[in-house]
C-alpha cells in the first residue's frame, strides 16, 4: 500500500463526511461517489485506526446537527401540518439511516475483526435512532398519533374518504424502529404504544357512534357485523404485522362490538342457522366464542335443530306413510346439513356435537313403531326390488346414500333393539332366499350398523354371512361326491344360536322320496364331518322351483317346502279334502290352512293354482269336507293375452322371524 501523507488522509476523511451530508440532507449521491465513499472508509479502518474515531465522531456531530435543525422544521408548524412533515423528515431520515450503516458497515467488520471492541459504540443504525427518537420523536409523538388517528376517525365517518396511508406507514415505522431497539422483542415498544393506542381510539370512537347508531337503525345487528368486518380488515392493514395481532385484534373486536350486546348476539345467531348462512354464523360464532360461555349457544343449536327438522318434516306427514323414501331421504337431508354446519362452524367441537346429537335424538321420536317400517325400507333397497333397480340404474351412489340416509336415523332411534330384530329376519330372508341386490350394499350396511349398535346387536348379524359361506363350502364338498356331483339340491347348513333357531322351532312335514333320500345323506356327511354338533331340519326356511305343466302350458313355481309338499300330494291324489291334504302332509291344521290360503290368495293372479270347493274367502273357511285339487287350466294373463309360459311366486314372505 502507498504511504500516505496527513494532508491526503485529511483530504479522504474530508470526502468522507461530504458524502455522508448528502446523504443526510437527502441529497443524490452518484455511484462512483458511493464506491468511493466505501473504500475511502474500509482504507481507514484498516490502515489507519487512529483516524476511526475521528471520523465517528465527525459523523456523529453531524447526525446531532441535522436532527437538532429537523427539529426546529418540525416543531414550528401546527398541528394540521405537523403529520404529513414529520413522516416526510422521518422518511428522508430513515432512508439516511439505512445507507449510513450499510456504508460504516465496513468499518464496523474491521473494527471487530482487529480490536474485539464494543461494536454498539460504532454502530451508526443505533445512534441515528436513539438521537432522533430523544431529540424529536419523544416529545412529539402523542401530536402525531393524534392527527393520524383523527384521519382515521374521519375514513371511518365517511368511508369514501380515505387519506394518504403513507402518513400511517410513516408513523407506525417510527413506532416500530424507535424506543428500545437493543430489546430481544424489536415489536415491544411498539405493542405499548401505537397499537394499544390504536386499540383505545378505536373504542372510543365506536363508544359514540354504537350509542347513537342503536337508537335510530333496526337493523343493528347488520351494522354490527359489516363493522367488524371492515375493522378486521383496517386493523390488519394499518398494524404491524405480526404473529399476536390476529388475535389481540380479534379480542379488541369482540370487546367493543359483541359483549355489550349479547343477546342481539344470540337472536342472529339462531337467525344464522336458519337461515343456512354457515359462513356468516362461523363470523358471529367466532366473535361470541371470545366473550361468551357456550352454555348459551349449545342451547340455540339444539332447540334451533330440532325446530328446522320438525316443521321440515311436517310438510311431507302426509307423504311418509305411501313413501317412507321420503322421510329418510329428509333426515339424511337434515342431518347431513347439520353435520356439516357443526364441523365448519364449530370445527366439531364436542360439546356442540352432543348438542346436535341431543336434537337428532329428539327430532327421531323414540315410537318402536317406526322400527319395522325403518327394516322394511332397508330390505327394499338391499333386496332384488323395482326399487332398488331404479336407484342402481340412477346416478352413482344412489343405494349408498339412501343407506347412508338410514344408518344416520338409526343412529338416534332409541329402539335400536327392535329395529335389530326386524333387520336380522329381512336380512336372514335375503342371505336364504339370495335375493340380495348387491353384496357391496349388505356389508356397507353393516359396517354402517356396527359404527352406530352395541356389539351385541350386531355381532349375530355379521357372523350370518360368516355362516352363509361356511355353508356354501360344505355344499360344495358334499358335491364333490359322485353321487351327487349333478344335483341340483342345495342345503344351507346354519348354527341355530346365531339365526336365532331352536330344535323346538322344528315343524315335522311329509317330503318327496328324492328329498327325504338327499336330506339323509346330507345329514350323514355333516355329522362325519362335524364331530360333536347336533343336527335339525327347519323345514320353515326351505324353498324351491317347481315346475308345473296344465293344460294351458309350462310354468316355473316358487315355493316354500310346505307348498311344495300341498302340491305333490294334490298331484298324486287329484281331489282330496282337507283332512286327508293333512294326514299326507303332515302338516298341522294351522300350518296347513296357512299354507293352502297362501297359494290361493297370491294378489293379481286372475287363475289359481290350485281349485277349493266350496270356495272359501278366508284362511279361517277350510273344513275338513273341504276339497282341493289341481287347476289344469291354470295360466298367466299379462295385458289381456294368455301366456303359455311364465314364473309365479307363490312364497310371498317366508316366515323366518320367531
Amino acid at each position: 500500500m502507498e504511504i500516505q501523507t496527513a494532508e491526503q488522509l485529511n483530504t479522504k476523511c474530508d470526502k468522507i463526511r461530504e458524502t455522508s451530508l448528502k446523504i443526510l440532507r437527502g441529497e443524490s449521491v452518484p455511484t462512483s461517489e458511493w464506491q468511493e465513499f466505501n473504500n475511502n472508509v474500509r482504507e481507514i479502518c484498516i490502515y489507519h485506526e487512529e483516524k476511526i474515531d475521528e471520523v465517528f465522531d465527525t459523523l456523529k456531530q453531524d447526525i446531532i446537527s441535522n436532527i437538532n435543525r429537523t427539529k426546529e422544521k418540525i416543531t414550528s408548524i401546527n398541528d394540521q401540518s405537523l403529520l404529513e412533515v414529520y413522516v416526510d423528515e422521518w422518511k428522508q431520515f430513515y432512508s439516511a439511516c439505512g445507507f449510513l450503516s450499510m456504508g460504516f458497515q465496513a468499518m464496523e467488520s474491521e473494527i471487530y475483526t482487529i480490536s474485539k471492541i464494543d461494536l454498539k459504540k460504532y454502530d451508526v443504525r443505533i445512534f441515528m435512532l436513539e438521537n432522533w427518537n430523544e431529540i424529536i420523536f419523544s416529545e412529539i409523538k402523542n401530536r402525531v398519533e393524534k392527527s393520524l388517528f383523527e384521519l382515521i376517525d374521519k375514513e371511518r365517518l365517511n368511508g369514501n374518504q380515505e387519506f394518504d396511508l403513507r402518513l400511517l406507514l410513516g408513523v407506525r415505522e417510527s413506532f416500530v424502529n424507535l424506543g428500545v431497539v437493543d430489546r430481544a422483542d424489536k415489536l415491544y415498544n411498539y405493542r405499548e404504544t401505537f397499537e394499544k393506542d390504536y386499540m383505545n381510539a378505536m373504542r372510543e370512537f365506536y363508544r359514540i357512534q354504537i350509542s347513537d347508531y342503536i337508537n335510530r337503525d333496526e337493523n343493528f345487528i347488520e351494522y354490527l357485523i359489516l363493522t367488524i368486518g371492515k375493522e378486521e380488515a383496517k386493523g390488519k392493514k394499518y398494524l404491524e404485522p405480526d404473529y399476536e395481532l390476529e388475535e389481540v385484534l380479534t379480542q379488541c373486536l369482540a370487546d367493543v362490538f359483541v359483549s355489550p350486546f349479547k343477546d342481539i348476539f344470540l337472536i342472529e345467531f339462531s337467525r344464522c342457522i336458519h337461515r343456512k348462512d354457515v359462513e356468516k354464523l362461523r363470523f358471529v360464532y367466532f366473535y361470541m366464542n371470545l366473550v361468551f360461555d357456550d352454555s348459551s349457544m349449545h342451547d340455540l343449536l339444539e332447540e334451533n335443530i330440532v325446530s328446522i327438522c320438525l316443521s321440515e318434516i311436517i310438510d311431507i306427514v302426509d307423504i311418509i306413510p305411501l313413501d317412507l323414501s321420503k322421510y329418510v331421504e329428509k333426515i339424511g337431508d337434515l342431518f347431513n346439513r347439520f353435520y356439516k354446519m357443526v364441523k365448519i362452524v364449530f370445527n366439531d367441537d364436542p360439546t356442540f356435537v352432543i348438542s346436535r346429537n341431543k336434537a337428532f335424538n329428539r327430532v327421531v321420536v323414540d315410537d318402536s313403531s317406526k322400527c319395522p317400517e325403518l327394516a322394511n325400507f332397508c330390505d327394499t333397497l338391499l333386496r332384488k326390488t323395482v326399487l332398488s333397480k331404479k336407484l342402481g340404474l340412477g346416478p352413482s351412489g344412489n343405494v349408498e346414500n339412501m343407506l347412508k340416509n338410514v344408518i344416520l336415523l338409526v343412529e338416534h332411534i332409541g329402539n335400536k333393539d327392535i329395529f335389530m330384530i326386524y333387520y336380522k329376519s329381512h336380512l336372514a330372508r335375503r342371505l336364504i332366499l339370495e335375493t340380495s341386490a348387491d353384496c357391496k350394499h349388505e356389508k356397507m350396511m353393516i359396517e354402517g350398523l356396527k359404527a352406530v349398535m352395541p356389539p351385541e346387536y350386531v355381532n349375530k348379524v355379521v357372523k350370518m354371512f360368516d355362516d352363509v359361506d361356511t355353508s356354501r363350502v360344505l355344499n360344495q364338498d358334499f358335491k364333490k361326491l359322485d353321487r351327487f356331483k349333478d344335483s341340483f339340491f342345495s342345503i344351507k347348513i346354519l348354527n341355530s344360536w346365531i339365526w336365532g333357531r331352536e330344535i323346538s322351532d322344528e315343524i315335522s312335514v311329509s317330503l318327496p322320496v328324492e328329498l327325504k333320500n338327499y336330506f339323509s345323506e346330507m345329514e350323514v356327511f355333516y355329522l362325519r364331518n362335524c364331530h360333536g354338533r347336533k343336527f335339525s331340519w327347519y323345514h320353515q326356511m326351505s324353498h324351491g322351483t317347481v315346475r308345473f305343466v296344465s293344460l294351458m302350458g309350462v310354468f316355473d313355481l316358487d315355493v316354500t317346502i310346505f307348498q311344495l309338499a300341498v302340491l305333490f300330494a294334490l298331484d298324486v291324489d287329484g281331489r282330496i279334502s282337507f283332512d286327508e291334504l293333512r294326514l299326507a302332509t303332515n302338516l298341522s291344521d294351522v300350518e296347513l290352512k296357512k299354507t293352502i290360503w297362501s297359494i290361493l290368495s297370491v294378489p293379481l293372479m286372475k287363475h289359481k293354482v290350485i281349485i277349493c270347493y266350496p270356495e272359501v274367502k278366508a284362511v279361517d273357511g277350510f273344513q275338513n269336507e273341504t276339497f282341493f285339487g289341481v287347476n289344469d287350466d291354470f295360466s298367466l294373463i299379462r295385458n289381456g293375452k294368455c301366456l303359455t309360459r311364465g314364473k309365479v311366486n307363490l312364497m310371498g314372505r317366508l316366515q323366518f322371524s320367531r
